[in-house]
């Protein structure tokens, strides 16, 4: 992500890896401390999901978040995302799944 007023890289948008066997891909974004709240994060991440579901080898597209960063779940739910639950994670404990599947 890059920001329009001072042409600097703010942030970054990724997939873990291609689709699995499923057609499943996750997706992660983040956002440096100074330009939070501006926005980057739902039009990047937004796009990418666009992007990846009108792939043909994806069928759903994933993302975590901690319960903790609410924040982040608002991103996932302003780009259409369903939230699915928790899931156990190695790093977090405890994690926030969503999802969004190739309509």
């Amino acid at each position: 992500m890059i920001s329009r007023e001072r042409a600097v890289i703010v942030g970054s948008v990724v997939f873990h890896g291609g689709p699995d066997a499923q057609g499943e891909v996750e997706i992660a974004y983040g956002v440096e401390g100074e330009s939070q709240g501006q926005g980057y994060a739902t039009e990047g991440t937004r796009a990418a999901l666009d992007w990846a579901i009108q792939q043909p080898e994806v069928s759903v597209v994933r993302a975590i978040t901690p319960p903790f960063h609410h924040a982040s779940q608002r991103v996932l739910e302003k780009i259409g995302m369903q939230r699915l639950g928790t899931i156990p994670h190695d790093m977090f404990g405890e994690v926030l799944e969503y999802e969004k599947r190739r309509p």
